[in-house]
């Protein structure tokens, strides 16, 4: 049983790419964002039938999650990071308190250093500067399509109105790493 734990642990750390390009550049590449789906596997394996419920629960979440990114309040990688928050059913006790855990830690951290300003106004080149925040603005006009092509026509002229970009990817790769190390752990000292 001892091996089993290990290999959730294993499993687990291949999100670490994921949480570090999230918090780095709000950008995870694709292969990072299918890895963690093997954690799907693990729970059924380690669940069989009871894992279901979880499964159909990530299924709502995920379509839940393309509404919200149609209406713009989501990142395809958040989409794709968004039903990994029940892959690890057998870990959820813990892997729920250590996402909010995570996103207070973050916001504790962005709010001391910029206050409770989650929105700015900047010029062209200062906005390709710094791609964690978003831009939802630019001249008046609401983005509409690829970001990447925005920044391409964006000059020191431009004014964007930008929101925060959280890292939602990163904090639910980071908590599910966590509640499953914390939850391998408990369990190999009990076993």
């Amino acid at each position: 049983m001892f091996i089993i734990y290990l290999m959730l642990i294993a499993v687990s750390l291949t999100y670490m790419p994921m949480v570090y390009q999230d918090f780095k550049e709000r950008m995870v590449a694709d292969i990072y964002l299918a890895l963690p789906y093997i954690s799907f596997i693990i729970t059924l394996y380690i669940m069989g039938y009871l894992a279901l419920p979880f499964l159909a629960m990530s299924t709502i979440l995920g379509v839940l999650a393309i509404i919200m990114y149609k209406k713009g309040l989501l990142a395809i990688g958040d989409v794709i990071a968004m039903p990994l928050i029940f892959s690890s059913a057998y870990a959820l006790r813990y892997i729920v308190p250590m996402i909010a855990i995570v996103f207070c830690i973050h916001m504790a951290w962005f709010v001391s250093k910029n206050g409770m300003k989650f929105n700015r106004k900047v010029s062209g080149i200062e906005a390709k500067k710094d791609i964690k925040w978003i831009p939802v603005k630019v001249d008046g006009q609401a983005v509409k399509g690829s970001i990447d092509s925005l920044y391409e026509k964006l000059d020191d002229k431009s004014v964007v109105d930008e929101t925060y970009g959280v890292p939602l990817a990163g904090y639910i790769a980071l908590g599910n790493m966590l509640g499953i190390i914390i939850y391998s752990v408990l369990m190999a000292l009990i076993v």
